[in-house]
């Protein structure tokens, strides 16, 4: 007899949250569920290599309450704050942007305006050093080329001359 399949993807969903898309398989959400599905959610995270990592963040579930979306958000930090070149960080800043607009559209208390503040503060930093990356990635390459080919004009210089 299958246990109990996923509602998005239908894969087999033995607990909580579907060991293959990361969503709820579960039924309606209460609290506890939540926590335990987060928790459930961040187990497989942690099992996961980086392209693992970055599909789960990028479809997997968020919660609907204002104090595990804050724990989903603080879970996401390791990740933003982690190698930049990682395909799992750029999710991870896209889910902790997704966990801030769900925080928004909250009744406001002063703990989730503060992690709106800091979650939004961190995706910010971790824009701006992905657009100094670029732009560092960029100005060595355009060297690099500059380079090549002055000495590609002095070699030719020196063949044909």
């Amino acid at each position: 007899m299958a246990g109990p399949r996923c509602a998005r993807c239908g894969a087999a969903a033995p607990g909580l949250v579907c060991s293959y898309c990361g969503a709820l398989a579960a039924g309606p959400e209460s609290g506890e569920l939540e926590r335990r599905a987060l928790e459930e959610f961040c187990g497989l995270l942690q099992g996961r290599d980086a392209e693992g990592q970055a599909k789960l963040l990028e479809s997997g579930y968020l919660p609907s309450s204002p104090v595990a979306l804050i724990e989903a958000g603080v879970r996401c930090v390791p990740f933003v704050q982690g190698d930049r070149l990682n395909r799992s960080a750029e999710a991870a800043a896209r889910r902790l942007e997704a966990v801030t607009v769900k925080l928004r559209l909250l009744p406001q208390t002063e703990e989730t305006r503060r992690a709106v503040s800091e979650f939004e503060a961190m995706v910010r930093e971790f824009r701006k050093a992905e657009a100094s990356d670029l732009f560092w990635g960029l100005t060595v390459l355009g060297i690099l080329l500059v380079v090549i080919t002055v000495v590609g004009l002095v070699l030719l210089r020196r063949f044909l001359g």
